[in-house]
């Protein structure tokens, strides 16, 4: 942990700014925390949401002070002053139920001396849904903070955006990032004999969600690094001498992988795909500009690999099998058949490096 006692001091910074505004009678009234996902959002909403409701003034620091009646609550999914909006699982997002009954809560008195609301992801609001929280909003209660968390600000509507104040939270710098995973991951011992050098596939991770360490690790202790690795051997090599093979043996790993909460996923391994695509355009339009720029890879580790291929096709074939995938981008999370959607996936990449 850093000198906030937060175990993701690249959001310290944050932490300071909200508690200086705080002090001096600033606080937002409702605040957008806006980025990729991986950086700690929630993390960060989670605990801005615990010491705004704790009863300690903002003279007394960062941490929640642990004596008062808010912070010894046991359970924090009743907690009287602290109120959370998700999406669950299986619907189309946060019902508009769900903020009239949000709207009910917060007219009646306060357990404590604030109160908290976080909404994540905030996306997950229809028009309906969010034009029901502007009207909370332009005549918000007294010491309520709204924590609004979001993966796509762009996917707000205007209104909600004009009414928040928003923070854009970036990845740390990658030396930051690092050194966090290594002290953070903690490899099983068949990952160990799989990546002799842990430096390595921490940094292939990183390169892979874009220095977002909090995806990192979560990609790194599931295991999947040896799962990329596959993906790299059979995209450079292999899928242009047996497709359907390759397809065949991604839809058996994905099938394995059902029901795991952790297990790969086809929007996942579709991800990948879709980074590879990058690399491979950015590689074949830009060339010798970039090979050596790990920065502006997603696979950094496999550039010559991926540099071979670039050169089997025209960089126009490449941004047809591009637009191909984009179409194909919106059926990901889709229940279809993922042996149909691997064969897809692999047979029209086949088309540009057979």
């Amino acid at each position: 942990m850093d000198d906030t006692g937060f175990a993701y001091p690249w959001l310290t910074p944050w932490i300071q700014r909200f508690f200086q505004a705080w002090r001096q009678g600033r606080a937002p009234q409702a605040l957008l925390l806006a980025g990729p996902e991986g950086i700690g959002k929630r993390h960060l909403a989670a605990f801005l949401a615990r010491r705004w409701t704790c009863a300690a003034p903002p003279e007394a620091g960062t941490e929640p002070c642990g004596r008062c009646p808010s912070c010894t609550l046991d359970d924090e999914a009743a907690h009287p002053d602290r109120f959370a909006l998700t999406a669950q699982p299986g619907t189309q997002g946060i019902p508009i139920d769900a903020v009239r009954a949000l709207q009910a809560d917060l007219a009646l008195s306060a357990h404590g001396v604030r109160r908290a609301v976080v909404i994540q992801p905030a996306e997950a609001m229809n028009r309906y849904t969010a034009n029901a929280l502007l009207k909370i909003l332009e005549e918000p209660p007294a010491a309520v903070l709204f924590i609004l968390v979001s993966d796509a600000p762009g996917r707000l509507l205007p209104t909600i955006l004009s009414r928040t104040q928003q923070w854009r939270l970036h990845p740390p710098p990658f030396a930051q990032a690092e050194a966090w995973l290594r002290a953070a991951w903690q490899p099983t011992r068949a990952q160990t004999e799989h990546f002799p050098e842990p430096q390595q596939a921490i940094a292939a991770a990183l390169a892979l969600h874009r220095g977002a360490p909090l995806a990192a690790w979560r990609f790194l202790s599931s295991g999947k690094n040896a799962l990329r690795d596959v993906f790299v051997r059979d995209a450079a090599d292999r899928v242009w001498r047996q497709p359907v093979a390759v397809a065949s043996e991604w839809a058996q790993r994905l099938k394995a992988h059902e029901g795991e909460p952790n297990g790969l996923r086809f929007a996942e391994l579709f991800r990948w795909y879709q980074y590879w695509l990058f690399d491979l355009l950015t590689l074949a339009t830009l060339g010798d500009a970039c090979a050596n720029r790990a920065e502006r890879l997603h696979f950094p580790d496999a550039a010559a690999q991926i540099a071979a291929v670039a050169r089997r096709r025209a960089s126009i074939e490449w941004f047809r099998i591009a637009r191909f995938a984009t179409a194909l981008a919106p059926w990901v999370d889709h229940p279809l058949n993922t042996a149909s959607l691997c064969e897809t996936l692999w047979l029209n990449y086949c088309e540009g490096v057979a």
